[in-house]
């Protein structure tokens, strides 16, 4: 099973980026400039096919890809020798804008695919809701506080920088008696909806931003937490009557970690379809929600806990495969178009090797009439390339030690 969700997720993340390095080589073809290579890939050489001018090239790792364009360096493949008629074919010869309609081909492409994967996950697949009515088990210590099947938890919206929590109540901690806490109920899987061990986390109410996991209190030995929540009993909106309840846990073992006990009460849920009008509209809400989350994980970049939160092939693989698994298949295309809007909106940072700083690059030079020294630009390229290859390593070996 773990065998082929690895090579479905290569199968994917390779489908994202050829479909992005297609953006570069059809505005370049259409352009009429001449491409020595097109590439999927990174690295060494593993299926290589020659074109009437191009070579169509599959690369080891699946961690980025290339068009290599005549006129994007000033060095040439060793196999290639350029005429008069291909310097006319040139990136240098065609004026500014084309260019820049070239370099941004490949954002464009994910973006629309981000859309696309989204409207897909919206119409053609079942639809799982949560519902706030309870189911109580009747020897727990929530039905000994008053709780019954059909109440209601009451949540509340946070809203923080980058997004909103729903917290449904609040905790004190008895080694932390000096902080306050939210109380999320966070399902790692739709088969598992009770309220306790895994599926409860605590976050210090003096945060500010989604970002900060250090706001995330991990649960101790012989910690006792105090529970404060209120649910809501009533057959209508209109009709409910709120009632508040205080519960007192203590921490149990699961492993090697520690966590709170299950205290009696199960989520409710139902499935449905998107009509087509409700689809388009969710396909709407789910690309808005994307680009915004995408934008502010990538200014929080710049922050001192910036690469915390950053996931790299590994940690992206966790997320995606856990919620094929544990979410079916709506969710996974869900994080599917919310990858390929990742990759667009990362391809458009300014940095040295990324389609942004072409885009900048081209910008300058059209707006000053002059064209930047080459090998400069090289040098410059190659140093981002090396710092981002540097960075991904970083990441990496997080990701990696994130999973033990």
């Amino acid at each position: 099973m773990m065998v082929l969700q690895i090579l479905l997720f290569i199968l994917m993340l390779g489908i994202l980026i050829a479909l992005h390095e297609l953006g570069h080589f059809l505005a370049a073809k259409a352009f009429n400039v001449y491409v020595f290579e097109f590439a999927v890939g990174m690295g060494p050489k593993v299926i290589q096919k020659k074109g009437k001018e191009t070579k169509y090239t599959l690369r080891l790792l699946p961690v980025g890809g290339y068009v290599a364009m005549l006129g994007e360096q000033e060095d040439v493949p060793e196999d290639v020798v350029v005429t008069e008629d291909m310097k006319v074919r040139s990136l240098k010869s065609i004026n500014r804008g084309k260019k820049a309609v070239i370099m941004s081909a490949g954002i464009i492409v994910n973006l629309l695919l981000g859309l696309v994967i989204f409207a897909l996950g919206n119409l053609a697949t079942t639809q799982t809701q949560l519902t706030t009515a309870l189911n109580v088990n009747a020897t727990s210590v929530a039905y000994d506080a008053g709780l019954r099947d059909g109440n209601r938890l009451h949540f509340v919206e946070v809203v923080l920088d980058g997004g909103v929590l729903q917290s449904f109540g609040t905790a004190t901690i008895s080694s932390q008696s000096d902080k306050t806490y939210y109380v999320l109920f966070q399902p790692k899987t739709f088969a598992d909806l009770t309220f306790g061990e895994q599926n409860i986390m605590l976050i210090d109410q003096t945060v500010t931003s989604i970002y900060q996991s250090e706001k995330v209190y991990k649960i101790a030995a012989e910690d006792e937490v105090t529970l404060n929540f209120s649910y809501l009993v009533g057959e209508s909106e209109e009709g409910f009557i709120k009632n508040d309840v205080t519960l007192t846990l203590t921490a149990i073992a699961e492993g090697e970690t520690y966590v709170l006990p299950n205290f009696g009460l199960t989520l409710s849920k139902y499935e449905f379809h998107y009509s087509f009008t409700e689809a388009m509209n969710q396909t709407g809400k789910d690309f808005i929600t994307s680009v915004t989350a995408v934008a502010r994980g990538l200014a929080s970049l710049f922050t001192p806990s910036g690469i915390g939160n950053v996931s790299g092939p590994v940690g992206i693989f966790t997320q995606v495969s856990g919620a094929l698994v544990n979410f079916g298949i709506g969710q996974y295309l869900f994080y599917w178009g919310l990858i390929s809007v990742n990759l667009a909106l990362f391809n458009l940072l300014p940095f040295p090797g990324l389609d942004g700083w072409h885009l900048v690059v081209t910008a300058f030079e059209a707006a000053t009439r002059k064209e930047i020294n080459p090998k400069i630009k090289n040098i410059v390229s190659t140093i981002g390339l090396i710092l981002l290859l540097g960075l991904s390593f970083v990441i990496l070996l997080k990701d990696i030690i994130g999973l033990f």
